[in-house]
């Protein structure tokens, strides 16, 4: 698994689509082409992108919950919710969907 290390400010461009920061690929190597998954913050009125490798560590964490227990069925169903597939395009952008851009209240930049 792949730690991405910094902060880096983005902009966003007319069509939802932001520079993928090139110190980031340089970190993931070959994994940056495997894609990435970008998703609601359970707990902050924000966006998480993960690696596909890393979300699938993730959600093989949370399979293990016993989704009969209410709480443990309430924390999958948030953290799931908004999960979207994206990749990198031939010039190093990601496309954000429209509903996660709306959710995030993200315009112009992002961080």
């Amino acid at each position: 698994m792949v730690s991405i290390l910094g902060t880096y400010e983005v902009k966003i461009d007319a069509k939802g689509r932001f520079m993928f920061p090139s110190v980031y690929k340089n970190q993931m190597g070959d994994d940056a082409k495997m894609g990435f998954v970008i998703k609601r913050s359970i707990f902050k009125k924000c966006l998480e992108l993960f690696p596909k490798d890393h979300w699938q560590e993730e959600t093989g964490m949370v399979s293990k919950l016993n989704m009969f227990k209410k709480k443990n069925a309430e924390f999958v169903t948030k953290f799931m919710a908004g999960v979207k597939p994206v990749e990198l395009d031939s010039t190093g952008r990601i496309l954000i969907p429209k509903d996660l851009l709306k959710y995030g209240g993200i315009i112009k930049e992002m961080v």
